[in-house]
């Protein structure tokens, strides 16, 4: 819509006119009797072209070129890689670093093959029963053959191994210091499937994602360089808020959130990094909102909830009721960075919608954080402590370091590590323990 304030003339004939059409497309067939939906729609098509003459307007309700989507002062930190699913064909899309833009053909793969993996990775998910953040449960160990082996082997061979080929970032370069860093944003049902876990696991010695890269996601360009922008505007001094929430009345208890509170409040003592917890009956509504604004870190540790129908009422689950996104958007700090959502499914859609990204990590990144590590499905309330434990001193470390380049938080780092040390204690056979974890952002 036009701004009154910038071109009223333009914006009341703009309102006039939309009120009798939309904009046709092109080619559109207009019935020879619709005389008055006719002259609308030349009208319509006259005052875009008067639009787009104005200075300031020209790319007026146009696409934005790549240039315009991209960072405008920090560069990304490593290659963006988007997968496209058509019933045509199959492709990535590599944004490099400094810009440039490179399209690698995915022959492997296609739509129907994506919609099978997808549907037999959320049905071996429903028979682990890993759909709550829980107390520990009987886990089927994964074995050669089993279901996420072949589904985590075909992640490989039909998209992940052909990219990190094209990039040269197939096998372990000894030199480099440290693991290159990959966004990834797929679509449709790829956005539920594991991209960061995929690897040949028949084999003891074959390529596995986490050895060669580290692994981040963003639901759109556009989130990912709002986040880069922002950053470069906010430089945040950790301030931490962290919310456990181990007993809401009504769902199943988190013991575990205690234990997790207990670890990063030694955490925190420990490097001097300022922070706050709220638990249980004090972790209200009310008591959240009123000091959120204060933090540019956040830690939720409760159970989550999300509602497609409309995503603003997605909600973490406090003592006393559901802390929304819209009640976050109202309230998060102008310098928020980091969030950690360590809740139940908090970085996957809706099944019957794959191709939105409608969830609580994409909801926190559209509220003003920059980074947040969230899960793909439900926790062991018995995994979150040591996985969260290792990402805060990680974290700090690298920060306290000096360790990060510019347009870089540390986060996808951190929970590299985390998630490592988890698959070293629980082994690599337990991919429904290890994988969930997942960072978002920057």
């Amino acid at each position: 819509m036009i701004s009154n304030n910038a071109v009223p003339s333009q914006s009341d004939d703009f309102e006039s006119i939309e009120s009798h059409t939309t904009a046709p497309g092109a080619g559109a067939y207009l019935p020879p009797s619709d005389d008055r939906h006719r002259k609308a729609a030349i009208q319509y098509g006259k005052l875009v072209a008067e639009v787009r003459s104005l200075p300031g307007f020209e790319s007026f309700m146009r696409s934005k070129k790549l240039s315009a989507l991209l960072p405008s002062s920090i560069c990304f930190s490593g290659p963006v890689v988007f997968i496209n699913v058509d019933r045509d064909r199959c492709d990535a899309l590599i944004i490099l670093p400094e810009g440039t833009i490179t399209a690698l053909s995915l022959s492997e793969l296609s739509l129907d093959k994506a919609e099978a993996l997808r549907s037999q990775w959320l049905l071996y998910l429903k028979q682990q029963h890993v759909r709550e953040r829980s107390l520990a449960t009987q886990i089927t160990r994964s074995s050669s053959g089993s279901p996420p082996v072949r589904i985590l082997d075909r992640l490989w061979r039909w998209i992940v191994g052909p990219v990190l080929s094209a990039l040269g970032m197939d096998v372990i370069n000894a030199a480099r210091e440290r693991l290159p860093h990959i966004t990834w944003c797929p679509i449709g049902p790829l956005t539920q499937l594991p991209l960061h876990a995929a690897g040949i696991y028949e084999d003891d010695a074959g390529p596995r994602v986490y050895n060669l890269v580290v692994s981040s996601y963003t639901p759109s360009l556009s989130a990912l360089t709002r986040s880069l922008d922002d950053l470069a505007k906010h430089s945040a001094t950790p301030h931490i808020l962290v919310v456990t929430q181990p007993d809401t009345p009504g769902l199943p208890p988190l013991p575990g959130t205690t234990v997790e509170g207990l670890r990063l409040r030694d955490v925190f003592q420990s490097s001097e990094a300022p922070s706050t917890a709220l638990d249980g009956e004090h972790a209200t509504i009310s008591a959240v909102k009123h000091v959120l604004g204060e933090y540019s870190w956040l830690h939720l540790a409760c159970h989550g909830s999300q509602d497609v129908n409309d995503p603003l009422k997605s909600a973490f689950a406090l003592y006393d009721g559901p802390l929304s996104l819209s009640d976050l958007m109202a309230t998060t700090a102008d310098n928020a960075e980091l969030a950690f959502l360590s809740a139940c499914q908090t970085a996957v859609g809706d099944e019957k919608i794959p191709e939105e990204s409608m969830h609580l990590a994409a909801g926190m990144l559209a509220v003003g954080y920059k980074g947040v590590v969230a899960t793909m499905w439900s926790i062991r309330d018995d995994d979150a402590p040591l996985v969260v434990e290792t990402y805060y001193r990680k974290l700090l470390e690298l920060r306290a370091l000096g360790m990060l380049e510019k347009g870089e938080t540390g986060a996808a780092y951190a929970l590299h590590e985390a998630t490592k040390r988890l698959r070293e204690e629980v082994g690599e056979s337990d991919v429904v323990r290890w994988a969930p974890f997942v960072h978002f952002g920057i």
